[in-house]
């Protein structure tokens, strides 16, 4: 009965509040905050009692509660049950006779009494949770991935330069940052990296479709994408800059550099994340995430789970919120994050667990109830989240013991917020965690609270709340609920809040407070832990063609029960009302589950398409009109056996299995098992019948289940490539497990008739016209990738040979830039090649290659200029995609190219296809097994095999419209001999590199042959198959050496020091080093003549030796025709449109315009030139300040300047002792408003000290005026320039101290240039722009500069990164050499190898020796070359360092300096100072 009258609720308020008062043994207070201590209660959840009270607005308002408090006195288990038990039945008594009492239980009771609850927070970022470990446990691993394993010290290293990288690439605080990885430790350093740099995390799942990516990318604005090396591609074109993170592109750097500013700095309320789930408009929604809300999230979860030194693994998505709780909250707490590679995670999980020693694991009930808990020994704690537990789940793992079982709750928006160990019902969720305020309201109306027993819509408040949904501020008001009337009620001070959508109750069968969960207000649902809006799938479904309406349910029973089903409407409706139309099934044959998943693939994740597909005559509507989803959902779920009128499955059209077909007959029985379930007419469908995998509708969970019955059922397991595939059958599947078991018995991927697809007409008798040699016409695929460039020139150096190559791009002028381009780096490129040379704008993706209808017609030989032979080099090489993936850009191209042939009328006279993927062999017999080999093999081999095969099939038939159809195979392409240039990427290269920063190779294999051979050999015999007509239809590249010949080459030539070891002990230890070691390109000193002749320069700060492409470049523009600049003619315009290219490329260098800089015969030149040209803008009354560092060809031009201006010079003096460097507090006294110009060096040319440059601009820029020129000479050859990020106004360096040829290049910022800067140039030049027309003076070495570009090219080939790390290991050694000898040797200047604060130019003295006697006696043996004196810098040696005559002696090294030499160097100066002490 329900009391209605104010004098009953007043009076159920006073029992109430006697109530407590008789729980807490106390009298009633005045204030009902006053309570006592009467009773304990420990560890016990009671319910904080709100009773409704009048207000002015609402009769039904609420009162604030008493708390609860506790005795310390002990009590027995029966008197903590007693005392629940009266609670709860007084409270139930209340709640039976009336409506006005209302219950919120928000967490535990403390044992001092309850003060209103304030959720736990943490006002740290989300990197400094990792760094905090980094620096407690620097040695302790981190991260133990399929792919090597880092340590907390090297974690933060790496993810360090990953974040100045990212500076570097332009991202900024606050910007949003997209990343796509597969698992890889590499993921982690990503997204570290990322958060380091101040960016916001945004994930894009390599699985996902493009236009998903593309809407991310959309919604963040994203101009930079993280990407693996893999995915880097598939982002190409999407965004600006793609950043690429692997082994070989990132490297451990020191702190700043001077290249930008620091790290910027992170707070807690900047965001850190973005987190993308399925949105009901049809759009991804994305939650952003800031870094204090993680950091709570993670510590809550640590604490609640105990995952304080856990080795965790690392199983979600990237893309769910459960992959940072997998991270970070392992980081947090010291713990190691284990990480399987794809394959390991879906089909190997116990094995990986076990060999990595997991400890923790975070997966959905779905997947636990699939793992056999046996299998996982090493398992301590298991958390079940992202779905609704099942009793059958729990059953299966209590079972075990010794695994502590819990169960976790939270939307992404949220984070973790309700926890706890499994209780007896797995909808009991658990507790609210101590990050929540967890409350339960009336869904209809959140200002209100639900009474006890009743299902509540929960809101959950707290810091760890989402900060905004990205884009849609209408969606994060209508989700988030600020200052709710009952807050105040509560006692808590959290004001704001957010709503789940997700119904719950307070477990009244427990009495304990702990929550359960019943369901859902909205259309979202849980699909195997993802989080999926139906309205999302509808949206993209009703687009489908001949869909009029669609509703897509999850079936919570029947025959579809736990299956993802679309039920769609074929046309349009009657016309009349639909509202109580009874559901009737079709069949409409344009409307297929093939088609669906089809359509809906490119739009959609793959577990957002749905499993089943009903089609009805019409949908019903409520009698609102709007679709009536609850009669469509019971509908289904009442359906308890496969409806007669279904859509019908592609596998139901016969291909019954035969009787002997044993192996088949088991997976298709074991697939029905698993799919169907008990559903006995839904597994006829699948039993004894051949069917396409992912079209019968298993699901991501399930095929994990079928790969392991199949592997423990035949003792084989099946790729991940081949089971996922999307053309794998039952029969496709079973030639692959008796292919293992009986060798030949089957081919994997029905290759056989992949190959007779389109080649079966015949055709006329060929013609036997030979083909015209010096006119020839040539269609060449692949020309812009490494081989192809080298197949280009040969082709183009036949005289009359025209190439039509097919080059992607955004337009024709575009394909054709960058293929020229191309030929440019390569170094062979000529204009005269342009008539002969073109372009096709294409993609070897599309039909016809995307080529127009002329263009077609002329490879059929129907238009004119027909084609006469082609060249399909062409392919994307990658070793981790599947078949399927490449099939579209390794076979489909090679189908419509022998299309073209065969529709000929007159026959081509070569079709020659370039393989590989392949083991070669000298025994042909080998070849066939090779081949097969090849079809079981990665998807790239499978794709090239099968692209062969065609060929093969195509030159074997009758008629074939190609005189000549042959096939070349090569084994390694080792790079140009003669130009240097090598393929860095390729597998041997990684092999070797490997090798040598291991020092150890396989010595079980050192007398095998391996098959290597250089681009230009290959691409010779690629031209032979064209031209030549005694080719033989297949021919090996069969050149190479054995192993141990290149071992041998690589210790006695390059100085390498390699041992060998037995064939396991290679493998463990470079399994065990992979992810560590930096790969380096070996032959890269091969790129350096000067370097062969057995002198090692380490004099390289007065000058390098020269690049071998620089040098080239001088001798072909001095050997070519010297056609003027500025003239009409093409040959002028050429000319002066390379000059323009040129100068573009130089300014780029240094991130400078092509106005911005000039060039000179030497720094010290233009230097005097830039003196001469700001002179006549100062006068006497100005100052001048120069470092005392400066190097005297720099500090000479400002001497001067002074002395015409009538002025002193400033000096800049650092503070005195051995290490001097510039510091902004010997800088600012010197300031004055009447400075006008600052000079010094960016890098001691005595010492190799790097000064603050940024720094000091920020300093000197607050001055009006005034500018800062810089000496970039020394820093020139070991760091990039990055004048916009030191914020100079003139820099200058020298070329010949950067592998080039005497001449300098100069900035000047162009506002510096229109304030400060005469042209100091010839009167009618005056009123040209830019700096080298102020400065020039007509001193033009055009031939030098011509030698820059390439130098500019290869610096980016080999990495600044790579270059800095190979530099810092050089120094780092000779450091420590001298410091071991104290006694022996003075250190001048930094002596640690930190490669923030210094380059590698080593200065010191041999204490009680001449410097000079010292470094002839090394000069004149012959070996090595060092420098003494004062280094043309005598203030510096003898004014700072107190140096006497003789000065100190200089080592210095660059990046082509190796290990081996600086050993060896130390070895000689310990012989050195032998004799001297000898007296000798």
């Amino acid at each position: 009965m329900l009391l209605q009258d104010v004098h009953h609720r007043e009076q159920l308020d006073d029992d109430v509040e006697n109530a407590f008062s008789k729980i807490n043994g106390t009298a009633r207070q005045a204030s009902p905050f006053a309570d006592e201590p009467s009773i304990d209660v420990p560890s016990t959840h009671l319910p904080v009692v709100t009773p409704r009270s009048k207000t002015a607005n609402d009769r039904t308002g609420l009162a604030k509660s008493l708390p609860y408090a506790s005795l310390g006195a002990s009590r027995s288990t029966i008197d903590e049950q007693d005392v629940l038990i009266q609670t709860w039945a007084i409270l139930l008594h209340q709640y039976a006779v009336s409506d006005t009492v209302a219950f919120a239980i928000i967490g535990k009771s403390d044992p001092s009494g309850y003060s209103g609850r304030r959720a736990s927070t943490q006002v740290v970022c989300l990197p400094h949770l990792f760094l905090d470990s980094a620096r407690a446990t620097p040695h302790a691993p981190a991260v133990h991935g399929w792919d090597g394993r880092l340590t907390y010290a090297e974690l933060d290293q790496l993810s360090n330069s990953v974040a100045r990288q990212l500076l570097r690439r332009g991202v900024r605080k606050g910007q949003f940052v997209p990343f796509s990885f597969e698992k890889s430790i590499w993921m982690v350093v990503a997204i570290i990296g990322i958060l380091r740099a101040g960016g916001v995390v945004a994930s894009i799942d390599p699985s996902q479709p493009q236009s998903r990516a593309r809407e991310i990318i959309q919604e963040t604005g994203a101009t930079v994408i993280v990407a693996s090396t893999a995915q880097a591609s598939v982002f190409a074109g999407l965004v600006d800059t793609v950043v690429p993170i692997a082994d070989d592109t990132v490297h451990p750097a020191a702190n700043d550099t001077g290249l930008h500013p620091s790290l910027p700095p992170v707070h807690p309320e900047d965001p850190a994340v973005v987190i993308f789930t399925s949105g009901s408009t049809g759009k991804p929604k994305g939650i952003v995430i800031q870094h204090g809300a993680v950091t709570t999230r993670m510590v809550a979860e640590g604490r609640a789970f105990q995952y304080h030194g856990a080795r965790t693994l690392q199983f979600a998505a990237s893309t769910w919120d459960i992959f940072m709780t997998d991270i970070f909250t392992t980081l947090a707490f010291n713990g190691c994050v284990c990480i399987p590679s794809e394959e390991d995670r879906r089909f190997n999980l116990a094995r990986f667990c076990a060999e990595y020693d997991v400890s923790l694991a975070l997966i959905t009930p779905s997947l636990a109830n699939l793992l056999e808990p046996t299998g996982f020994p090493t398992l301590k704690t298991l958390i079940f989240g992202g779905e609704a537990l099942k009793e059958e789940v729990t059953r299966k793992w209590e079972a075990v013991d010794g695994i502590s079982l819990h169960q976790g709750y939270g939307p992404a928006e949220t984070g973790p917020c309700v926890a706890g160990r499994l209780a007896e019902r797995p909808e009991i969720l658990g507790y609210a965690l101590d990050n929540s305020v967890c409350v339960l309201v009336d869904p209809s109306n959140p200002n209100r609270l639900v009474p006890l027993g009743a299902v509540g819509e929960l809101v959950v408040g707290g810091p760890s709340l989402l900060r905004e949904y990205i884009n849609d501020p209408r969606k994060t008001e209508a989700a988030v609920i600020e200052n709710p009337p009952w807050a105040l009620d509560l006692m808590t001070p959290v004001r704001r809040f957010y709503r789940t959508g997700d119904l719950l109750r307070y477990s009244v069968d427990t009495l304990d407070g702990r929550l359960e969960f019943v369901g859902r207000t909205d259309d979202q649902v849980k699909y195997h832990g993802q989080r999926i809006e139906l309205g999302e799938i509808e949206h993209h479904l009703s687009r489908l063609p001949g869909v009029e309406a669609c509703v897509v349910v999850l079936a919570k029973a029947g025959f579809f029960k736990d299956r993802l089903v679309a039920v769609v409407q074929a046309g349009k409706s009657s016309g009349g009302s639909s509202y109580g139309t009874q559901l009737s099934l079709r069949s409409d044959p344009n409307i297929t589950i093939t088609h669906m998943r089809r359509f809906l693939s490119s739009r959609l994740p793959e577990f957002m398409i749905p499993n089943e597909l009903l089609v009805v005559q019409e949908l019903p509507h409520n009698n609102s009109m709007k679709l009536d989803r609850g009669r469509v959902a019971k509908w289904v779920a009442d359906m308890q056996s496969q409806p007669s009128e279904a859509v019908p499955k592609p596998h139901t059209r016969g291909n019954e299995l035969l009787a002997h077909e044993s192996t088949a007959r088991t997976i298709a029985r074991e697939y029905a098992r698993i799919v169907a379930g008990d559903s006995v007419a839904r597994r006829r469908e699948y039993e004894d019948r051949d069917f396409n995998l992912q079209e019968g509708g298993i699901d991501s969970i399930q095929i994990m289940s079928l790969s392991m019955f199949l592997t423990e059922h035949f003792g084989f397991q099946v790729p991940m490539a081949d089971i996922l595939s999307s053309r794998a059958t039952v029969r496709s599947i079973a030639s692959l497990i008796d292919a293992n078991s009986s060798p030949g018995r089957g081919q994997p991927l029905n290759t056989q008739e992949t190959a007779r697809l389109p080649l079966r007409s015949n055709g006329p008798a060929p013609s036997q016209q030979a083909l015209e040699r010096n006119g020839s016409r040539v269609f060449l695929t692949g020309a812009s990738g490494f081989l192809g460039i080298e197949i280009l020139r040969q082709l183009l150096a036949r005289p009359k040979t025209h190439v039509y190559a097919l080059v992607r791009g955004s337009s024709e002028s575009q394909a054709r830039e960058r293929l020229v381009q191309k030929a440019i780096s390569a170094g062979w490129w000529q204009d005269a090649y342009r008539t002969r040379l073109h372009v096709w704008h294409g993609d070897l993706t599309q039909p016809q290659l995307g080529l127009s209808q002329l263009q077609w017609q002329m490879l059929q030989g129907k238009a004119s200029p027909s084609i006469d032979a082609i060249i399909h080099n062409g392919a994307k090489v990658h070793y981790s995609q599947d078949y399927e993936t490449l099939k579209k850009t390794n076979v489909s191209p090679t189908v419509e190219l022998l299309k073209a042939v065969h529709d000929r009328e007159e026959p081509l006279h070569s079709f020659v296809f370039v393989s590989g993927g392949q083991q070669l062999s000298f025994d042909d017999r080998e070849d066939e097994k090779n081949a097969a080999k090849s079809l079981k093999g990665s998807g790239y081999a499978r794709s090239k095999a099968v692209s062969e095969q065609i060929v093969r099939r195509f030159a074997n038939q009758k008629g074939s419209k190609a005189r000549h159809v042959r096939i070349v195979k090569p084994g390694f392409i080792i790079g140009d001999a003669e130009r240097g240039l090598a393929n860095q990427s390729d597998f041997i290269w990684r092999l070797i590199a490997a090798c040598v920063e291991l020092g150890f190779y396989n010595g079980d294999e050192a007398d095998s042959w391996l098959f290597i051979s250089d681009i230009t050999r290959v691409a010779q015999v690629i031209l032979h198959s064209v031209f030549e007509d005694d080719s033989q239809p297949v021919t090996k590249v069969l050149d190479g050496l054995r192993f141990k010949t290149l071992w041998a080459l690589l210790q006695d030539k390059f100085g390498f020091e390699l041992q060998p070891l037995s064939r396991r002990e290679w493998l463990a230890r470079l399994k065990h080093s992979v992810a560590t070691k930096k790969e380096k390109h070996v032959l890269l000193r091969e790129q350096f003549p000067a370097l062969h002749h057995g002198v090692v320069p380490f004099n390289n700060a007065a000058g390098t030796v020269v690049h071998r492409e620089a040098a080239e470049s001088t001798h072909r523009y001095m050997t070519s025709f010297p056609y003027e600049l500025g003239r009409d003619d093409p040959a002028s315009a050429a000319k002066t449109q390379r000059l323009q290219d040129r100068f573009a490329e130089l300014a780029a260098f240094m991130n400078a315009d092509p106005d911005e800089i000039a060039f000179g015969q030497s720094t010290t030149f233009l230097l005097r030139s830039l003196g001469q040209a700001l002179k006549p803008l100062l006068n006497s009354d100005c100052e001048i300040i120069v470092s005392i560092l400066c190097h005297e060809g720099s500090a000479a031009a400002w001497v001067a300047l002074a002395k015409d201006l009538g002025i002193a010079i400033k000096w800049w003096a650092p503070p005195p002792g051995d290490d001097p460097v510039l510091s902004l507090d010997t800088l600012r006294p010197l300031l004055t408003p009447k400075t006008r110009l600052v000079a010094c060096n960016h890098v001691s040319n005595v010492v190799g000290t790097i000064h603050p440059i940024r720094q000091v601009a920020d300093l000197v820029h607050r001055i009006p005026g005034a500018v800062l020129v810089v000496d970039g000479v020394a820093w020139a050859p070991h760091r990039p320039i990055d004048v916009k990020a030191l914020d100079v106004d003139f820099y200058c360096f020298s070329w010949y101290k950067v592998f080039g040829p005497h001449v300098a290049q100069l900035y000047g910022r162009r506002s510096a240039q229109k304030r400060a800067l005469a042209g100091i140039s010839h009167f009618f030049l005056s009123e040209m722009p830019g700096l080298d027309w102020r400065l020039r003076l007509g001193a033009n070495s055009f031939e030098l500069e011509e030698a820059l570009v390439p130098i500019t090219r290869y610096l980016k080939r080999v990495g600044w990164d790579n270059i800095i790390a190979q530099e810092t290991v050089l120094q780092d050694v000779f450091l420590a050499y001298l410091r071991r000898r104290p006694r022996v040797f003075r250190i001048f200047g930094e002596q640690s190898s930190d490669p923030a604060k210094r380059v590698p130019v080593i200065t010191f003295e041999v204490i009680g020796h001449s410097s000079t006697v010292v470094a002839n006696k090394v000069n004149q043996r012959g070996r090595f070359r060092v420098v003494s004196g004062n280094c043309w810098a005598p203030r510096p040696t003898h004014d700072v360092l107190g140096l006497g005559a003789d000065g100190l002696i200089r080592v210095s090294f660059v990046h082509y300096n190796t290990v081996a030499e600086v050993q060896e160097f130390c070895t000689e100066l310990d012989s050195v100072l032998e004799t001297l002490n000898a007296g000798i």
